[in-house]
Formats: C-alpha cells, structure tokens, sequence
C-alpha cells in the first residue's frame, strides 16, 4: 500500500490506551503489547470514466488488532477502549494526509489465541475499513 496503515490505526489506539506502544507485530519478548496487523481486503473500488491508469476510488483493507498480556482483566479493559476508539469511527482523516477512513467497522469479536511461551493471553479482533484518496 501506498500509505501505513498500522501507523493511522495505531494513533487511534494510543489516544485510547496511552500506556502501550502500538506497533506492526507483537514482539517476541515479554512485554505486554498491541499490534495492528494489515489482514487483506477486497479489491479497490474504480469509478466509471478517465483513462487506463485511473486510480481506485475507494479502497477497502482489513486489518487485525492483536493484545498480550499476563491479565485476562486488563485485557477485557483494553478491548473496550479499542472498540470505543475504532468500531463506527468516520470520516477520520490522520492529520498531514490527504486521505479519509469513511468508516472503520469491528467484524466479529475477540478470539483467544491461547498463551504465549510467558503465559501472557494473546487476543485478537479483526476490522475492516473503506478509505478514500488512499494514493
């Protein structure tokens, strides 16, 4: 992609959660941490008109938000600031950008994963997203 998603995402979630860094993958270590991994998508979006190299309208690119953490109660806490910080967001436009998140939608819910080799809970959540003037 043209752009980072993980780091427009990640702002959205550390206003929420200022104590955790949030990053592109879970470290290996013992840390308790958040990452926001890109997951895929659906196909960009084209409106009718213009030439061969027009680019998409739209995009729609989902994305996994994943927690670990020796508590299973901070982690139920951490889940409800993530959902309050993403799930409905609109027409959220990261500051220096030319590009909008019309809508940031929760898809399912949160999934154990089990334990980590420190027996800290590993969760994740997926969301999907429609943005415009990705490129």
């Amino acid at each position: 992609m043209a752009f980072d998603l993980v780091e427009d995402i990640s702002k959205l979630i550390e206003d929420a959660i200022s104590e955790v860094t949030v990053k592109g993958e879970l470290p290996a270590d013992d840390i308790d941490a958040i990452a926001v991994i890109p997951s895929g998508g659906f196909a960009p979006t084209h409106t009718f008109g213009g030439n061969g190299n027009q680019k998409p309208a739209y995009i729609e690119p989902t994305f996994q938000v994943s927690c670990k953490h020796v508590s299973g109660t901070t982690l139920l806490t951490w889940w409800d600031a993530i959902k309050e910080a993403l799930d409905g967001k609109i027409n959220y436009t990261p500051k220096s950008t030319g590009r909008t998140y019309l809508v940031i939608k929760q898809n399912g819910d949160v999934i154990s994963l089990g334990r980590d080799e420190n027996r800290r809970h590993i969760q994740a959540l997926n969301f999907e997203t429609m943005i415009v003037n990705a490129y």
